[in-house]
């Protein structure tokens, strides 16, 4: 397994290969920043484009742009309250903070925090895969019933002092996961004879008529800018106030 990462971290590093993850590096940035796009649409309009590479090529290309989709995601979710998937929880600290003239500092956080998640996150599942594949198996319809229960609690936590709205929003997101094909007996659901419901509700599009949407009709009846208030340093250069920077005396 050793010599197999040595060997796949020598293919990575060549000239080639690295310039082919590098090109859709900024692909997939813009993926990510477009709400309801994400990586599976990037994949479906990248594949056609490696067909007949070599694999080491392919397989950079690809993951150059679905590596950074992620890191995109936190930018509408910052600037319009307008999150996508993962970037979901950035919307409830970071775009309090555009309001507040510091959308840069939220930025800066989000970006350096998907930095160093996806690199200590790649060395972490990279050591732990040969311990963590058995219990990956054994996972059932028991462990998957217990993650889901513990996904619910977090309504709690989530819901703060209201409780009832966590509650209500809580059993509308499991109504809306109902509305489909079961898996398990086949069994059609809330489908009203629709095609396009048989396969369930895509959460983007949940997501993006929920948050987009409202946010969109919200700001264009506001107008204005995101902003309502400055952050300090704006402020101080708006007034024609000097920043005063100190300076250090070194021997």
């Amino acid at each position: 397994m050793v010599e197999a990462l040595i060997n796949g971290l020598l293919m990575t590093l060549q000239w080639k290969t690295f310039l082919m993850m590098m090109i859709t590096i900024p692909i997939g940035l813009i993926l990510g920043i477009l709400p309801g796009v994400g990586g599976k649409v990037g994949l479906a309009i990248l594949i056609p484009f490696c067909f007949g590479w070599k694999p080491e090529m392919a397989f950079a290309f690809l993951l150059g742009m679905h590596a950074v989709v992620h890191t995109g995601s936190p930018i509408p979710a910052i600037l319009f309250n307008t999150p996508d998937g993962p970037a979901a929880a950035t919307c409830l600290d970071g775009y309090p903070m555009a309001q507040k003239g510091e959308a840069g500092r939220a930025m800066g956080a989000a970006l350096a925090s998907s930095g160093v998640g996806g690199v200590v996150g790649a060395v972490c599942m990279a050591l732990t895969i040969p311990v963590v594949r058995p219990l990956v198996l054994a996972f059932g319809p028991p462990e998957f019933f217990m993650m889901t229960i513990v996904g619910l609690t977090f309504i709690s936590v989530m819901s703060g002092d209201s409780l009832i709205k966590g509650l209500m929003a809580g059993g509308m997101g499991m109504v809306i996961s109902f509305v489909g094909m079961d898996p398990q007996t086949g069994v059609v659901r809330f489908a009203f004879n629709q095609l396009y419901l048989f396969d369930g509700i895509n959460i983007v599009t949940i997501v993006i008529g929920i948050f987009a949407m409202a946010e969109v009709i919200d700001m264009g009846i506001k107008g204005g800018s995101i902003a309502h208030t400055q952050a300090e340093d704006v402020k101080g250069l708006e007034s024609g106030k000097e920043l005063k920077i100190p300076l250090s005396t070194g021997n």
